[in-house]
């Protein structure tokens, strides 16, 4: 008979059970019964870790459970995209989203004069690409500088107990980076940029457009990245109707620290409403 060679990955096996005295002797049956209860332990926890429903593992980590693991979700959303490739953002589709060459300091302003107490958590890049945040209490139509400085501007949300009336835009010489639309709480710009120190593993992508397009009418689709030096080349490139554009990654696709990504949509011809969202996991180096 052939000798069993699989790994069953189990830390102990049946013990050598003590020959039996040729006359009872009461600690040579305890010894006995003590090598029988260790060994039944081990068995009865093995069974219950085997047996044991675990937890999947993207439910850990947006549970916060995994060290050094974050779950990451990208929306861009835009009403009239055009034939010009764009980041869908809630600004004008012919704005193109430009990124600071430098860290600066940004001015947070409302454009209604009532949002005096709305509170806005503020989420971005120093100059090292280290991640850097903070939450500022609006002034109305009076604009409030950032306390940082700021290389990348990732996301914007209204926190607290306040909602805004106004738009809110995230503004440093005139230029918008970044801006959250009335009655939705959060920025819709499709784009990331990886911290320093951690790799973004992209796992999921998804676009709508809620315009019949037809035959002749189509929207494309680009995953377009800017390395910290500059180069920029896109990962992917698609086309898609009113069906959704539907990727799901096996195997997750690495962005490596410090790359800028941007999930750009155009028409075929005309405008289209566009949204966007993609999702992936944030893992520290």
């Amino acid at each position: 008979m052939a000798n069993d060679l699989t790994n069953y990955n189990v830390p102990f096996r049946a013990p050598a059970l003590p020959y039996p005295p040729q006359v009872y002797d009461a600690q040579s049956f305890e010894d006995f019964n003590k090598v029988l209860r260790i060994y039944f332990n081990q068995l009865d926890n093995a069974l219950r870790n085997a047996m044991a429903v675990q937890e999947p593992y993207n439910l850990q980590v947006a549970r916060g459970s995994v060290p050094g693991a974050l779950v990451n979700n990208v929306f861009g959303f835009n009403t009239a995209v055009g034939t010009t490739f764009i980041a869908p953002w809630e600004l004008a589709a012919s704005t193109q989203y430009v990124f600071p060459s430098s860290a600066v300091v940004m001015a947070l302003v409302s454009s209604s004069a009532s949002d005096t107490a709305v509170q806005v958590l503020v989420n971005g890049l120093d100059a090292d690409y280290v991640a850097i945040s903070e939450t500022i209490t609006l002034n109305g139509t009076v604009a409030v500088n950032t306390t940082k400085s700021y290389l990348r501007i990732n996301s914007m949300v209204t926190v607290g107990t306040t909602n805004a009336v106004g738009n809110i835009s995230l503004t440093n010489g005139g230029v918008t980076y970044g801006y959250i639309a009335i009655g939705v709480g959060r920025t819709q710009m499709a784009q990331y940029t990886v911290p320093a120190g951690s790799s973004f593993y992209l796992e999921r992508i998804n676009a709508w457009s809620a315009t019949s397009t037809g035959a002749s009418k189509y929207l494309k689709f680009r995953n377009r990245v800017q390395t910290s030096t500059g180069v920029i080349y896109d990962v992917a490139q698609a086309t898609f109707s009113d069906t959704p554009l539907e990727v799901y990654r096996d195997y997750p696709f690495k962005y490596n620290e410090k790359t800028s990504i941007q999930f750009q949509v155009a028409s075929s011809s005309g405008t289209n409403e566009v949204a966007v969202a993609a999702e992936g996991v944030l893992i520290a180096n």
